[in-house]
């Protein structure tokens, strides 16, 4: 089979998926995840859940430092007239 994995040694025990290394020694899962992708391209979405049925905008993917970030989003709330966070 070329798509057989091992996922359990008795030497080392559970295996990683995706790096093929003990749990102990994986380095894959120590990377920090981003959850908004950083490409440049600006995503703008609306998000109803979780709000108690107040709709929100979040746009996600600047490639901003935090002071940047903030500047941005005072401007933004400036011009559409809006507060939030």
């Amino acid at each position: 089979m070329d798509n057989s994995r091992r996922v359990y040694s008795t030497e080392s025990g559970r295996i990683c998926p995706f790096c093929e290394k003990p749990l102990a020694d994986c380095a894959c899962r120590k990377k920090p995840a981003s959850p908004i992708p950083a490409d440049g391209v600006i995503r703008v979405r609306r998000e109803v859940k979780g709000r108690g049925g107040k709709t929100v905008t979040v746009a996600s993917g600047f490639q901003l430092d935090d002071n940047g970030l903030k500047q941005l989003a005072a401007e933004l709330k400036r011009r559409c007239g809006t507060g939030g966070s």
